[in-house]
């Protein structure tokens, strides 16, 4: 199938899932398997320096079921937000917004975007993410982010999103997550180890999610 053919067929399948999601407004609201709230304070070797909650104006528009924003420390001192959003039901307005729209959004200028798959050690499994790399003046900004699922993970939001549909359609279930790292990096000369050290970082989150989450 062609580029032009692919694109037609996902716009085809996310303007087929806006109706089906507006019109099938029935359902249940899946609840969180265990409170965001209890997410550890220390990972691996990061320790939790500080909880940011969202202002009213973020959390009319996101309008997530449960969400975290974290400041987590490394070892060496590296700093990373932590964002984990839930929506239990996507019917009624409440969905997931992409990182793509808000960061450029807020006057962030694109550098680089990627998907990279980050094997998972030891366990045979892999992470699919999108790897974003902004810049706004003098200041870079690296950030990681996937979907997920009901077990699933996807970097790409318009497999999320036919996900959601498949998963509206059998299972009469809409709920799913987004998950992102992200760090301010100095320079592009510490692109590599900052990358390096976050990629270990998200494998801890990864491996912790199974028991927030509901599969």
């Amino acid at each position: 199938m062609s580029l032009l053919g692919r694109l037609s067929l996902c716009c085809f399948l996310l303007l087929l899932a806006f109706v089906f999601l507006n019109f099938q407004s029935s359902g249940k609201a899946v609840p969180i398997a265990k409170s965001l709230d209890e997410f550890p304070v220390r990972i691996g070797e990061w320790r939790l320096r500080e909880a940011i909650p969202f202002d009213e104006k973020v959390l009319e528009i996101l309008k997530p079921t449960e969400y975290l924003f974290r400041e987590y420390v490394g070892p060496e001192g590296q700093r990373v937000t932590l964002y984990i959003g839930y929506w239990g039901d996507q019917r009624t307005g409440a969905q997931i917004h992409s990182p793509k729209n808000c960061l450029p959004g807020s006057g962030w200028g694109v550098l680089d975007l990627k998907k990279v798959t980050i094997p998972l050690d030891g366990s045979g499994e892999s992470l699919q993410a999108n790897r974003y790399l902004l810049q706004k003046y003098d200041t870079l900004l690296i950030s990681y982010f996937w979907y997920q699922s009901r077990g699933k993970v996807r970097a790409s939001e318009i497999e999320a999103r036919l996900d959601m549909v498949m998963n509206s359609i059998f299972n009469n279930r809409t709920d799913g997550s987004i998950v992102q790292v992200t760090s301010y990096v100095r320079s592009k000369s510490d692109l590599e180890r900052s990358s390096e050290s976050m990629v270990e970082y998200m494998k801890s989150v990864y491996f912790l999610l199974d028991d927030f989450l509901p599969s």
